[in-house]
């Protein structure tokens, strides 16, 4: 009776043990994700701002990593406060351990309400890996409460200068991912 006890015992936790993962739907993309090779969209994006918390005056490093660049390319749009500043000649792409001196084609005010900077960027600036980390800073140049930066890359359109494709007006903006801002004192 303890040996079938004991065979019971090591035989249901083989079962249970086999069932907690590793299978094969383990291995399938999540839909929307992006780590399908099938993506299709303009990038996928994530942001990180830090320090989160500066006092005015101070800057803070706003890193997006980038994966996935469409063939056009895209247009990589930020939104911020107007209580921050581009701080200029701060940005900088990493692409494969490189460095590369960039810069946005736009950075411009809505309605005092809200800052936009965009970038534009080739497929082929990002190499084989079409994966990169864009850099840059904002000041704190007034108190700011829940402020927030956030990111929307868009595929871009190889039939319109970039100089003119972004309207301030019109930013069409819908942010993929964001992250917190305070200036304080």
């Amino acid at each position: 009776m303890r040996t079938k006890i004991i065979i019971i015992i090591i035989f249901l936790s083989a079962v249970s043990i086999s069932a907690c993962g590793g299978g094969p739907l383990d291995r399938l993309p999540l839909v929307g994700d992006g780590s399908s090779d099938n993506f299709n969209g303009p990038a996928i994006v994530s942001i990180d701002v830090n320090p989160a918390q500066i006092d005015r005056g101070d800057v803070t490093t706003v890193t997006t990593h980038i994966s996935k660049v469409h063939p056009d390319g895209i247009e990589l749009k930020f939104r911020y406060p107007p209580e921050l500043t581009y701080v200029s000649d701060s940005s900088f792409l990493e692409v494969d351990g490189q460095q590369i001196d960039v810069g946005p084609t736009v950075n411009k005010q809505k309605n005092s309400k809200k800052t936009f900077l965009v970038y534009f960027f080739s497929q082929s600036i990002f190499g084989e890996s079409r994966n990169g980390i864009l850099r840059f800073q904002l000041r704190g140049s007034a108190l700011l409460q829940d402020g927030m930066v956030a990111v929307d890359p868009d595929i871009d359109d190889p039939t319109v200068d970039n100089s003119s494709e972004f309207d301030v007006n019109t930013t069409e903006f819908a942010a993929k991912d964001a992250d917190d801002i305070e200036v304080i004192n």
